[in-house]
């Protein structure tokens, strides 16, 4: 993602209660060198949970983004994951 020019990124949860859309949205987004903020993936579940993370990360490795989800020079450690939380996508929150 980094060299599509992607300098941060950060991953959030909203709740709509449109009679339409509703449901939690998980959504993904990215800011590159101009310090734009583009949304790059999003997912559409019943709420906002560790399962539902896990779900969203589990697809965006799917997708190829699985480096998102690694520190650098800590294989296997997740970038979100908290200090002292089990070894998950996410952990669990």
């Amino acid at each position: 993602m980094r060299k599509a020019g992607f300098s941060s990124f950060a991953i959030d949860g909203t709740h709509s209660r449109h009679t339409r859309y509703a449901g939690t949205y998980l959504v993904l987004t990215g800011k590159d060198a101009e310090h734009h903020v583009h949304i790059l993936a999003i997912l559409v579940c019943d709420s906002e949970s560790s399962a539902s993370y896990e779900e969203f990360a589990q697809a965006l490795k799917k997708a190829g983004m699985g480096d998102l989800f690694e520190s650098p020079g800590e294989e296997g450690k997740s970038a979100f994951q908290r200090e002292g939380e089990p070894a998950g996508v996410f952990g669990d929150r």
